[in-house]
């Protein structure tokens, strides 16, 4: 069963990823357009904390990945 749950979020948080990164450059030319200094700085935060998370997530599935493949 773990392998299962392993194999789904893999695929899903790499999604994530590629949507956060579209929403975050589009907030962030959104705050551009409108000279908007402060909402620009705290979108790169959320942005980039978001992202962190996701990608810890994706680090954690690939770990248990290569373990399941070197379980002796």
């Amino acid at each position: 069963m773990g392998w299962v749950v392993t194999l789904v979020a893999l695929p899903i948080f790499l999604g994530l990823v590629v949507y956060e990164t579209k929403e975050v450059k589009e907030l962030a030319q959104q705050a551009a357009h409108d000279n908007d200094a402060p909402a620009a700085g705290r979108i790169a935060i959320i942005g980039a904390a978001g992202l962190y998370l996701a990608f810890l997530n994706i680090f954690l599935i690939l770990l248990r990945i290569v373990q399941f493949f070197s379980d002796d």
